[in-house]
């Protein structure tokens, strides 16, 4: 269900948010709503899909135009952005000398007085949460996933109409899905046109509705697909798999299905951007000498690296290449082991005594 409050409320943001503390805020909400994070808050599903649903839109910068401008309803909410004036078989309500003032400012703005179908054959976009591991967000991956959605009827293929049966011409509107009207005015005679009250603009009536669909062209159903994640992704990203959202009425397009990637965190490592961090802790001594150890890989295994004689705290040993990747890129980004010094909080008896030794040696 849409969600009634303001998407900026939602997302926590002032209206004027830059693209970067939007994608933070999402992020952060991620974090405290979505349901795989807290099975235990019956409410969760419901706050993430409000999330989700302000994010699509306030991440979009066209969308996030047409919000700031005309809010959820969009341009279709104000006279003169492609909507009614009046009530559906009507005019304005409002009359000047005889005549309609929605129905003149219509001849005259391109329609500004048209009324607009009821209903849109395009089908609705979709979209799902999706938690990935870092390995898999870092290579991508290939996976099921479960999503309710209209798919076109099986019995009628679409059409709506009953077996043996078909649409037929609109007789209203001679299948043109839009009806003329002309008035005389003190202007001179105006010709408005407005959306065929009968077909309700589709051009097409459905004598015998088909029983499956009940006349829609369109069947609720749980689909399974496999879809596909680029390597490289992050959380607050979304991925649109093209043709997998709901099924339009009558024939009409394919919505698309859109995938809002929250990526698990992973205590091995850190990533930012196309590089991943680790952090290893090696003693003084073991500092002052030099050493080799083992650190892990985001794909499985390990890796030997060398640790220089006097390497400092905070010392950075980069392995190229074997770091994350940005969406698009084919060369991974480098991993990056960061040097932490340990000093002992405790000491054997003989410990003690080789660094008093070297204490005495350093005097």
């Amino acid at each position: 269900m849409a969600t009634d409050r303001d998407y900026y409320d939602v997302m926590g943001v002032p209206r004027g948010a830059s693209q970067d503390d939007i994608k933070k805020a999402y992020r952060e909400l991620v974090k405290k709503h979505h349901p795989d994070l807290h099975k235990d808050d019956p409410q969760a599903p419901r706050h993430m899909s409000d999330v989700n649903e302000a994010y699509d839109t306030l991440s979009d910068p066209a969308k996030r135009q047409q919000y700031d401008a005309y809010g959820k309803a969009g341009p279709t909410a104000f006279p003169g952005a492609g909507q009614a004036w009046a009530p559906q078989g009507g005019g304005s309500g409002q009359t000047f000398g005889g005549f309609d003032i929605g129905d003149l400012f219509g001849s005259f703005m391109g329609g500004f007085g048209r009324q607009q179908s009821e209903e849109t054959p395009h089908g609705r976009d979709l979209s799902v949460s999706m938690t990935l591991t870092l390995e898999q967000a870092v290579f991508g991956v290939k996976q099921e996933i479960q999503v309710r959605r209209y798919d076109t009827c099986a019995t009628c293929h679409g059409t709506g109409a009953a077996s043996g049966t078909s649409p037929k011409a609109c007789s209203t509107c001679n299948g043109r899905g839009e009806v003329r009207q002309v008035q005389d005015t003190i202007f001179g005679r105006v010709v408005t046109a407005g959306v065929c009250p009968t077909c309700r603009g589709e051009g097409k009536v459905i004598e015998s509705p088909c029983p499956a669909c009940k006349g829609s062209g369109v069947t609720k159903a749980d689909k399974t697909i496999e879809v596909t994640i680029p390597a490289g992704v992050d959380s607050g990203m979304k991925v649109r798999i093209a043709g997998q959202g709901d099924a339009g009425k009558h024939g009409g397009q394919t919505g698309d299905l859109y995938l809002f990637i929250t990526v698990q965190h992973d205590s091995r490592f850190e990533r930012q951007g196309s590089s991943l961090y680790h952090t290893v802790r090696v003693s003084p001594a073991k500092a002052v000498l030099g050493t080799t150890i083992t650190v892990p890989l985001v794909e499985g295994g390990t890796e030997t690296v060398t640790i220089a004689a006097g390497s400092q705290h905070g010392a950075e040993v980069r392995i190229r290449g074997k770091g994350a990747q940005a969406v698009g890129e084919r060369r991974r980004g480098d991993y990056i082991v960061r040097i932490e010094i340990g000093v002992p909080k405790t000491l054997t008896a003989e410990q003690r005594k080789l660094y008093k030794q070297l204490a005495d040696i350093e005097k």
